[in-house]
Parts: C-alpha cells; structure tokens; sequence
C-alpha cells in the first residue's frame, strides 16, 4: 500500500493537475470624476491570474508638458487631461501594464456625435505608477509625473498620497511595457502621452492590465515534483 503524500505535495499536485485558479477583473469606468483628491476614470481589480484593457482618449502632452517647468525643476504633467486608474490587486502578483497608441477612438462632441480621434498620431505612451490611493483632499491641475532634480524628492504626485513606484517616459514610440512584482494592495495609475505640445487634439489610447503568479508558485510546484520523483525512487 502507498503511504499517502504529504499535504504540501498534494497541494502543490492540485496546482499541476486543476491549474492556478484564475478570478474574474472587476472593471469600471466613471462617467464623472470626483473634485476630490484623484480623479479617477477607471477602477480596476485584479486577482492572481488577470487582465483588463483599457481604451480611451487623453491629452497629447498630458503626462508631461515641458512649459510647465523649467530646466532643474520637477517635472510635471496635467491633471485633467491625464486619465487615472486605481488599480487593486487581490494577492501578490507580476502586474504588467502595456500602453499602446489606439487608432479612431470615439470622441464625441455635442457638435459632432461621431468624432474619432483619427490616428492617434501625438499619442506618444508614458505612464506613472504610484503605490497606494486617494479620494479625499485637494485636487490640483498639475502633478510630478516623475522624480525631479532634488535628491529629497522621492516623486510624491504632490498634493495626494500615492508614492512613486516607477515611470515610462516615452516620446518616440507608439507601445510601451512595463512588468513589476508587486504586493497586494492599491495602486495609482497615472497614463497619458509625452508629445511636442502642438496638437491639441485628444489622443486614443489602449491599456493592457494582466497579473501572473509570482514564481515562488511555480517554485512550490517544482519542489512538490522533485518530491514525487524521489518517493518514487525510493519505492524502486
């Protein structure tokens, strides 16, 4: 009779022979964003093994407009013309975030119901990710989209909570990636578009959202495999 396995080697089989379970994104976008604290248009969980896209318009030098500061100075993008996510993620995860130019997005207007913003052609992708939210408090209409000059400057937004995690700053292609291990817990994403500021046209963007399990999982699984094996030697 075969002595039954241990409970981190049945666990670690169940992983192999049913798969990672895998939850549903929660995905919505609001219509309107609050006065207060981060305007956030979408709100976005994900769990362990996830994803959710993302496709909408912002300004074409929202996430950074160099009129805004001078050489030596933070940098800084603007508020309302950047699109914001709070991004919850329910366990420890690889996050990855692709951004991508996304041609004809619709862009309706009281005067034109049908307007597209066409190519996209200024959407040049850069984004911020911030660790943790904020719903309260004041709201301003520029933001350091990235740590500045001064070695005290740890790249705060600057009037919210959320602290600096890491950037793209992009202005020659139309996708960019970026993968992270990060904790369970809230985030803040800050996407628009690092382009000359001559279009004034907005811009369509496509955001990519996905989650993997860290590798320690994967760790786990293996150990359980070299377990078997070698009760099976055993038993040989």
């Amino acid at each position: 009779m075969t002595p039954p396995l241990p409970a981190l080697h049945r666990t670690a089989l169940a992983l192999l022979l049913g798969g990672l379970p895998a939850s549903a994104s929660v995905l919505s976008e609001n219509t309107s964003t609050s006065p207060e604290g981060i305007p956030y248009k979408w709100e976005v969980s994900l769990g362990r093994e996830d994803s959710a896209t993302l496709i909408r318009h912002v300004g074409a030098w929202s996430w950074e407009d160099n009129s805004l500061f001078a050489t030596g100075a933070n940098p800084l993008g603007w508020t309302h013309t950047s699109d914001w996510v709070k991004l919850s993620l329910a366990e420890d995860a690889s996050f990855t975030l692709t951004l991508s130019r996304e041609a004809n997005v619709a862009w309706p207007s009281g005067a034109d119901p049908s307007r597209t913003t066409g190519q996209s052609e200024s959407l040049f992708p850069s984004f911020t990710l911030f660790s943790g939210s904020d719903t309260t408090g004041d709201q301003e209409h520029t933001y350091n989209n990235k740590p500045g000059f001064d070695a005290l400057d740890t790249g705060a937004l600057g009037w919210a909570d959320p602290l600096y995690l890491a950037h793209i700053d992009n202005a020659t292609l139309d996708s960019v990636s970026l993968t992270l291990s990060l904790s369970a817990g809230d985030y803040t994403l800050a996407l628009g578009s690092n382009a000359a500021a001559t279009n004034t046209n907005r811009q369509g963007y496509r955001a990519q959202l996905s989650t993997i399990p860290e590798p320690a999982v994967g760790g786990l699984a293996g150990l359980a495999l070299a377990g078997l094996a070698l009760r099976r030697s055993r038993r040989a």
